[in-house]
């Protein structure tokens, strides 16, 4: 299977792999050089708004998992080239692992793929906060609702920690048309079936959820997943492979993309100089 939308993907993350590379990066959109710009003042007014809706999504984990400090957003003050090196391991490894996804069959690559998506995150989320690594890191921030070998097959549910609430730090904004609040997401009702996430363009937090959720069905189902890859079951393989080949993609590009100049902010915000 030849997921071509992979390409980008994984250049990308081969720039995000060298720790000069990141730790100039991340120096150039967090310290502002040319101030009495026009540009300027219009990208640190951002920068102000995103940083504090960052944080206030942290807040928002905090009360609703009773944590006293899960972290807070990277400023200027940062130690740019200790983060450059700490957050390029986790994006190296996800390149090698993408990679990797290629070159095998899909017998067992989606398991390969959620963990190279998982580093991704951790290397991202890593490189934009000071975070709780015990509380963020540990965990993959999910748990299964409910798994079976009928429709649904497997759902999910929040977990009290991990990977997934970090993800929701950077992805999730309020008020901000196509970004779903956060609170959505923290709600003890929420739980998505693979069918559901598949099936529809996902917004960026479900992308990670159904990778998750498939990647149990090939570790702890695999008479379930090789009735799936035979289409004998029904039609949710075709789902499957389009979701792969073009979802997993789009959430890797969303939170590498436009680091050149703002950080933090998302292509919500377009052109900055419009």
């Amino acid at each position: 299977m030849v997921f071509s939308d992979y390409d980008v993907m994984i250049n990308n993350l081969l720039d995000f792999s060298i720790p000069y590379y990141l730790a100039n990066k991340l120096e150039n959109v967090l310290k502002p050089t040319h101030r009495d710009s026009v540009e300027q003042v219009k990208i640190d007014s951002i920068r102000k708004e995103c940083l504090s809706l960052y944080n206030e999504n942290i807040q928002q984990v905090c009360l609703r998992f009773k944590e006293s400090d899960l972290g807070k957003a990277r400023n200027s003050n940062t130690d740019f080239m200790q983060v450059g090196h700490e957050s390029t391991l986790y994006f190296y490894q996800a390149y090698e692992m993408f990679k990797s996804v290629l070159k095998m069959g899909e017998n067992s690559s989606p398991l390969v793929e959620y963990y190279a998506l998982l580093q991704c995150i951790k290397g991202i989320i890593h490189l934009e906060f000071d975070v709780n690594e015990k509380f963020f890191f540990e965990h993959h921030g999910l748990s299964k609702e409910s798994f079976s070998d009928t429709r649904p097959y497997i759902t999910a549910k929040l977990a009290s920690k991990g990977v997934f609430l970090a993800l929701l730090l950077k992805v999730t904004r309020k008020g901000l048309k196509g970004f779903s609040d956060i609170d959505k997401y923290l709600d003890q009702n929420y739980k998505p079936s693979l069918e559901d996430v598949i099936k529809q363009k996902a917004e960026l937090p479900e992308i990670f959820v159904g990778s998750w959720l498939l990647s149990n069905i090939v570790r702890y189902k695999p008479s379930l997943w090789i009735e799936i890859l035979s289409g004998r079951k029904d039609d949710i393989i075709r789902d499957i492979r389009n979701f792969r080949r073009k979802e997993i993609p789009r959430l890797i590009e969303s939170l590498l993309k436009k680091y050149d100049y703002a950080y933090m902010i998302t292509s919500r915000w377009g052109s900055l100089s419009s």
